[in-house]
């Protein structure tokens, strides 16, 4: 749920808002099958801001209503503080306007209390486009010069962006155009800085992302080879323990032979003596298993599941060399 959700305000920053109102979506029924409620919450009020950004108002008031007491519960003042905004706004643009103006003061009365600088910033820089829209400038003023304060304050370019197009607004409600002029200005230059800055942190972005998906390349190709190695060893240990079992039978069978047919005893001396020198007498098994799994932990675990009978092959021939 949290990689989808910030995945979704990539995709609002991009002003991607189907894209994002889809992942949104995921987010929350990732979060309903896991049963957490403050993730249920945070992206519902999420949907609900996408609602808002595509127009459609009356959806985002009806989905922060059904939340609203469930938000409450989760204790999470911020995200209440957010649903408030949503509400805020969705109301204004539905002329609501004495619903819109309570949830905003809601809002400013709890990022106060939290603490909360930028969030406060960006609540009355929306709740000071409701005052304009009602012709309450002295109280629009008011909010306004706070919220530039605030922004000021925190070196905030996207709120003191926010700010100047607003007061703009204000200014040219009350027919002081060239006021107005000059704050829509200094908005399209912040803005240009803001898009110059973005655009600068993507191209860093991108590298990062080919020089990552260049290592996950690498890593591919020396996975294939360790994969490759490790049949070829696959092949060679299944050769290797074919071979011994086949030359532990032959002494075992040479021994019998030499018991059943007597033969000279400098014969039968040289020949049992050269049997005792075959592989099988001079390959330490236990200390190669010890050694193998050390350098191939998980080496030995795949071939057992592969082929089962090894571990009786392995057995069967120990014993034989004994």
């Amino acid at each position: 749920a949290s990689n989808l959700y910030l995945l979704s305000q990539l995709y609002m920053m991009k002003e991607n808002f189907e894209t994002a109102l889809e992942l949104s979506q995921d987010a929350k029924r990732e979060a309903e099958a896991a049963v957490d409620l403050r993730w249920i919450c945070l992206t519902t009020v999420r949907e609900a801001t996408i609602h808002v950004e595509l127009k459609n108002y009356s959806n985002a008031v009806s989905i922060i209503e059904e939340i609203y007491s469930k938000i409450g519960e989760t204790g999470a003042q911020s995200v209440i503080g957010s649903a408030s905004l949503v509400l805020g706004k969705s109301f204004r643009y539905l002329l609501r306007y004495e619903e819109s103006e309570k949830s905003f003061d809601k809002a400013i009365a709890l990022f106060r209390r939290l603490g909360q600088p930028r969030l406060l910033s960006n609540a009355l820089i929306l709740a000071a486009e409701l005052y304009i829209d009602t012709e309450n400038f002295t109280q629009a003023d008011s909010l306004l010069r706070e919220a530039l304060t605030l922004s000021s304050e925190l070196d905030d370019p996207y709120g003191l962006n926010s700010y100047y197009f607003v007061r703009s607004n204000y200014y040219r409600q009350q027919s002081n155009f060239e006021a107005a002029f000059e704050n829509i200005e200094k908005h399209y230059e912040l803005k240009q800085k803001i898009i110059t800055e973005e655009n600068e942190q993507r191209a860093t972005l991108f590298r990062i992302e080919r020089e990552v998906e260049k290592k996950e390349q690498e890593l591919d190709v020396q996975r294939l080879k360790v994969d490759q190695f490790e049949r070829d060893l696959s092949h060679t240990t299944l050769q290797l323990l074919a071979q011994t079992e086949l030359l532990s039978e032959l002494r075992n069978d040479l021994l019998k032979f030499i018991r059943k047919f007597p033969m000279p005893d400098g014969a039968a001396k040289e020949l049992r003596e050269r049997l005792k020198t075959l592989p099988c007498r001079s390959v330490d098994w236990e200390r190669f298993d010890t050694q193998f799994k050390a350098a191939h932990p998980e080496f030995t675990k795949r071939c057992l599941k592969a082929v089962p009978n090894l571990r009786r092959w392995k057995c069967g021939y120990a014993r034989s060399c004994e």
